[in-house]
Formats: structure tokens, sequence, C-alpha cells
């Protein structure tokens, strides 16, 4: 995989921790501000790498509330989408009129295009998984319809979703081939559709097309781990 970058508050003076915190927020994802709950005891950590067509960040931080307000919009240059994962903390996520509350293993998924804001009551980790537009409109015919959606990290597809980011987040070190990490990030597309499939707000056109990304799904998600494990064997001798 693609090498990690982090980047840490850590040893930064408290009036320049924000600063820091938002230059580095707006460079990952898009135009974002954060709003700490205390300033002074702020501190907040970023790791990201490149997982085949997806951008994959994991994000530390203490309690803020994270605005992507009209204006911020408006200055956005590339239109994308962000699936946000709880992976411990909780928190509440708006937009176009909806609250996602996610606990441990819950996502939901929001857009560049349109406000959103980001209510983190304590410190948590989530994972963030960025996909451009056109990729993702090719994997679910109105991802707008959907943003703002709870999708539970329990049970069902969205269960498998949740499983199949966090091990494949876990992946990150290893020495995979660049081939294996676009299957592996295909496979997370897939996922994502088979998903959003079984609720109304999707509105998938086809649904031919919702079995078939269904069942490539499944497959890909088990030719994945197959791939994984034996590179893994492979490098061990």
């Amino acid at each position: 995989m693609a090498p990690c970058e982090t980047f840490a508050t850590d040893g930064l003076d408290p009036g320049r921790r924000i600063e820091f915190w938002n230059e580095i927020a707006c460079n990952t994802f898009n135009p974002v501000v954060s709003e700490p709950l205390d300033l002074a005891t702020f501190c907040a950590c970023l790791t990201r790498t490149q997982i085949g067509a997806l951008r994959v960040s994991e994000v530390l931080s203490n309690p803020a509330t994270i605005r992507h307000t009209r204006s911020q919009v408006a200055r956005t240059s590339h239109a994308s989408y962000f699936l946000v994962l709880q992976l411990d903390g909780t928190s509440l996520n708006r937009q176009r009129d909806r609250d996602a509350h996610l606990l441990p293993g819950d996502f939901t998924l929001c857009s560049s295009m349109s406000p959103y804001e980001m209510l983190l009551p304590t410190a948590g980790r989530r994972l963030v998984v960025g996909i451009g537009e056109g990729l993702l409109r090719r994997h679910l015919a109105a991802p707008d319809t959907i943003v703002g959606v709870r999708m539970p990290g329990n049970r069902g597809m969205s269960g498998l979703l949740s499983d199949f980011i966090r091990n494949l987040w876990a992946c990150r070190h290893d020495d995979l081939e660049p081939a294996v990490t676009m299957r592996m990030s295909y496979t997370v597309l897939d996922l994502i559709a088979a998903a959003y499939s079984a609720i109304p707000q999707a509105q998938i056109e086809h649904s031919s097309l919702v079995s078939a990304h269904r069942a490539r799904a499944l497959l890909r998600g088990d030719e994945a781990h197959r791939a994984v494990h034996a590179q893994i064997a492979a490098s061990s001798y």
C-alpha cells in the first residue's frame, strides 16, 4: 500500500494547534473548520493513506464541532463523498436535514457539495473514506439521496461493509501489491452499493444492477481476503 502520513498537534503551542489542525483537515478532506470544546486542552491526530481508488484516514480528536459551511462549499474545487465510520466514541453527523447518531461500527455518507456539521461530544476515533464523485456514481445511482443516513455496523450488509473497512485499515502497513489494494478498494465500493440498496432513500434505478453489485461484493470480498492472506504467507518465507 502507499506510505502512511501522520499529523498530530502534540508538541504545538495551544494557540497554534487549531490553526494547524484545520489546515491539515482542509488539505485531507475539503474546506472545514473545527471548533474545539476546550481550546487549551485540544489535541488531535490524523493518519492517511491511499488504498487503491480510495483515500482513507483515521482521525482522533478531543470534543469539537466540525462544520462545512455554505461559503466553504462554494470554495470546494472537487466534488467527493466521505464515508465516516465510527471506531470508538460517538458523533452526531448532520446533512440535508438528517441526523446520523453514530456508535462504534456505525457509518454515514456525506457530500462535499452541501453543508454538513459533525458534533463530537467526547474524544473518539473515526475512519473517513474519501471517494470521488464520478467513482461513487458508477456504483450508486443517486448518492445525494442517502447522505446523512445512519447505517448500523452490527447487522446485514452494512455490518459486512463496516467489518471489511476496519479490516482493510488494519492491513495498511502490509506490503501488498497494487493490484490487491485496487481489488480491495473496489470491493468496498461494491459493498457500499449493496449496503445502501436495502434502504428506501437509495432510489436505485436498476434492481438487476443492485443484485449484481451484491453478488460481486461478496465474491470480491472473499477473493480480496484470499489474496491478502496469500501475500502475507508468501512474505513470511
